[in-house]
């Protein structure tokens, strides 16, 4: 009974820890900057047009706070255009 626990337990963590890494992050990075403006200009769906533009609106703000070195400000802005690219 304990060992099945344990393998219960071990599955939920491991599981838990793939869904952590595939969620998107906002990245105030190059690189994170460069996945997320993909993503955006993935967003291909004319019922996507409002969330296209605030996402970009959100990225431009990003990229400026990036440029001023103020990383808090950049990673709400790369939160927000997450939030516009993958609502839910």
């Amino acid at each position: 009974m304990t060992t099945k626990i344990a393998l219960a337990a071990a599955f939920l963590l491991s599981t838990a820890g793939l869904v952590q890494a595939q969620a998107p992050s906002a990245d105030c990075t190059e690189a994170g900057m460069t996945k997320m403006q993909s993503q955006i200009d993935a967003m291909t769906d004319e019922n996507q047009t409002a969330q296209k533009t605030a996402a970009m609106a959100d990225m431009e703000k990003a990229k400026s706070a990036m440029q001023a070195n103020d990383m808090d400000d950049c990673k709400a802005h790369m939160e927000k255009a997450m939030q516009s690219v993958m609502p839910g």
